[in-house]
């Protein structure tokens, strides 16, 4: 609440300056590995946004506690983009590809950012031995994550 009222001078701004059918989603995933300083638990944030040339506007972010502490800041960076993935992007894809196909015929597209390599491969492939206790302890399952960035779509 500190920072909250000490920065409520800070807004988030965007602009929509492109036609429709230029338009694109882009989510932004990251965690901060066991950054709770008590439990050691990680906190997953997302921001999506409605891109193109000259757009670039926020359509919904998240910050939220993990559930389960995580062991590695690969974990916690796949189960944040497991995430914003699931509950924020793919449901704002369903609204924006019902608008995109009756104004241009096309789907829309997504393109997820994250900036840890090791997730980015594990999700690519969909599997990985180290981490196969996610679906356990965090309720993730990798396959899930790798049939959606497979999709046309969808690129990571």
């Amino acid at each position: 609440m500190c920072y909250m009222w000490g920065s409520r001078e800070y807004e988030l701004v965007g602009h929509v300056n492109d036609p429709i059918e230029d338009l694109w989603l882009e989510l932004y995933v990251d965690a901060d590995w066991a950054g709770d300083r008590e439990d050691k638990y990680s906190t997953n944030r997302g921001l999506l946004v409605l891109a193109g040339p000259n757009t670039w506007f926020p359509l919904t972010w998240v910050s939220r506690k993990q559930t389960s502490c995580s062991r590695s800041t690969t974990e916690s960076e796949v189960v944040a983009l497991a995430h914003s993935l699931f509950l924020e992007a793919l449901p704002m894809m369903t609204l924006w590809d019902n608008l995109m196909k009756a104004a241009c015929g096309r789907p829309i597209s997504l393109k997820i950012y994250e900036d840890n390599q090791a997730a980015m491969l594990i999700c690519e492939t969909g599997f990985s031995t180290k981490l196969c206790h996610i679906s356990h302890t965090h309720g993730v399952n990798i396959t899930s994550i790798k049939d959606e960035i497979d999709k046309p779509e969808i690129s990571l």
